[in-house]
């Protein structure tokens, strides 16, 4: 089964806030604009856990080719103090998963397994205090903006409801 991407992302964005208490967990930003992880979470020591959502295997050995992947490879110290992949349960044993990333295996939306803890990269450097603050704002504008979605949403179906009791009325 392929899970959705934005399924995945919900679940890291979970596993970020409820299992590491990050003090602000996003999706496809990164608080100082360099790239666009998949799901980032930023500790209260100001450190920076990186999620890649990877769906198949072929998307996961595409990644070996990414630029930052294999500066990483080369032993770069500017990778984030931890990197996670995080799988479908049924490709995680068909993944080579490189020794600087931990795996996280998904059974579903709500239910995620840390099948390898990824190791502390002490040399990873801390957020400036403004970047921090800057990655919570910008969790903050993700949540009202998916608010405005579902009070939206919330109109059109009572819209629709008052349209379909209106049919339903004029029809007897």
């Amino acid at each position: 089964m392929i899970y959705p991407h934005g399924e995945m992302e919900e679940a890291a964005i979970r596993w970020l806030l409820l299992e590491r208490k990050c003090v602000a967990a996003y999706t496809e930003r990164h608080p100082t604009g360099y790239w666009r992880p998949d799901a980032i979470g930023v500790l209260s020591s100001r450190r920076v856990i990186e999620i890649e959502i990877k769906r198949t295997v072929a998307d996961f050995r595409q990644d070996r080719m990414k630029p930052n992947v294999m500066q990483w490879r080369a032993g770069a110290d500017w990778r984030p103090y931890q990197f996670y992949y995080m799988l479908p349960v049924e490709i995680v044993e068909s993944c080579e998963v490189p020794e600087f990333a931990g795996v996280i295996q998904v059974v579903d939306q709500y239910q995620v397994t840390v099948v390898r803890r990824a190791p502390i990269n002490n040399k990873a450097n801390k957020m400036k205090p403004k970047s921090v603050a800057k990655a919570i704002r910008q969790q903050s504008l993700q949540v009202m903006a998916m608010m405005g979605d579902l009070v939206s949403l919330r109109r059109r179906l009572e819209h629709a409801w008052q349209e379909y009791r209106l049919q339903k009325g004029s029809t007897q």
